[in-house]
């Protein structure tokens, strides 16, 4: 999922929300960034909607990869979340993807 030809990547390229399951709770993500840090990849992006319900506004939030299951591109798309910050430090070392690459 953390790859470039992954579905989190495809999706930030595209500028489109994916659905994934993180637990029992279904999340629909706007991902902004895929990063590897000293617990293993991680997505910075802001959570829209949580088990269907709308979240506004959009909760920004990171989430490790090898949590979420079932991530699926959607056609929602989205802007850059007001918290994301492509200078962002995290996002200067091993990066999948990222808005404004």
């Amino acid at each position: 999922a953390a790859s470039k030809q992954g579905p989190l990547c495809q999706a930030i390229k595209a500028r489109r929300c994916v659905s994934a399951n993180l637990g029992n709770l279904l999340l629909v993500i706007a991902p902004h960034a895929v990063f590897r840090d000293g617990d293993g990849w991680r997505v910075a992006g802001a959570v829209v909607e949580e088990n269907g319900a709308a979240i506004e506004p959009p909760r920004w939030c990171e989430l490790k990869v090898a949590e979420l299951s079932y991530i699926m591109p959607t056609l929602r798309p989205f802007a850059p979340h007001a918290e994301y910050d492509e200078k962002d430090a995290r996002f200067g070392g091993e990066v999948g993807c990222r808005i404004g690459a």
